[in-house]
């Protein structure tokens, strides 16, 4: 039990500390402060609170659909089943890599800076690998209403179209609303996004709660985050 309890503190523990220590390294080699590094960007850059305060909300909702689809695919795995536990964990990393494009800007800035490749190639490679996904997992998405997914879809749709308009449309619209229009579509498709699978899981755990709880073999439930935890104790 000490052994079990050891190993679950070291997972949670290991990482951050490895982290850490990578950041203070990096901060040394590199001659970055610490104080740019640590600290959070209003407070470094001295500009107001609400400063980016949309984007923010954008990396929050990705946050949480990554958070529920790697819940279910990581700690619930038995009540879903071997094809949904593959599809959240797809969907939660897929969710996790456009997180990490947000809060890094790796196709706005990373990899046309410091690689030289076009932020509308890495575009091109997440609209292909989103599609791929989509396409890989088709008939289980169709077991289920799918109407938050398909508006997360077209949102996100609109928010691109928007950004690669051509002038002539462009000059139409002053830079403010065109600003407006792009990045409303994108933080709605991001909730509907969310909306989807956050209702798309609680419907497949509240199937598999109602079959266990129909199930003659009480004794041979699955194990479930709350018997997980009582290993810990």
């Amino acid at each position: 039990m000490i052994k079990n309890i050891s190993q679950r503190v070291f997972q949670v523990w290991g990482p951050m500390l490895i982290l850490l220590v990578i950041i203070k390294l990096f901060s040394s080699a590199s001659r970055i402060s610490l104080r740019q590094l640590m600290l959070d960007p209003t407070e470094f850059t001295d500009v107001p609170f609400y400063t980016g305060i949309m984007a923010n909300l954008g990396i929050l909702l990705w946050a949480a659909t990554a958070s529920i689809c790697l819940f279910v695919a990581i700690f619930l795995p038995q009540l879903v089943g071997k094809a949904w536990k593959d599809f959240f964990l797809v969907f939660g990393l897929l969710t996790l890599l456009l997180l990490l494009d947000d809060l890094l800007r790796i196709h706005d800035e990373i990899f046309p800076v410091y690689f030289g490749i076009k932020g509308d190639v890495i575009g091109i490679g997440y609209f292909l690998l989103t599609l791929l996904c989509l396409l890989r997992y088709r008939s289980l998405i169709f077991q289920y209403p799918y109407t938050f997914l398909v508006m997360a879809l077209g949102l996100f749709a609109v928010s691109v179209a928007i950004d690669v308009a051509p002038p002539v449309i462009k000059h139409r619209f002053s830079a403010a609303d065109l600003l407006f229009f792009e990045d409303s579509a994108k933080l709605l498709g991001i909730a509907n996004w969310l909306a989807y699978f956050a209702h798309l899981s609680a419907a497949i755990l509240g199937k598999a709660d109602l079959a266990l709880s129909k199930s003659p073999v009480s004794n041979q439930t699955p194990e479930t985050t709350s018997s997980w935890m009582g290993k810990t104790a």
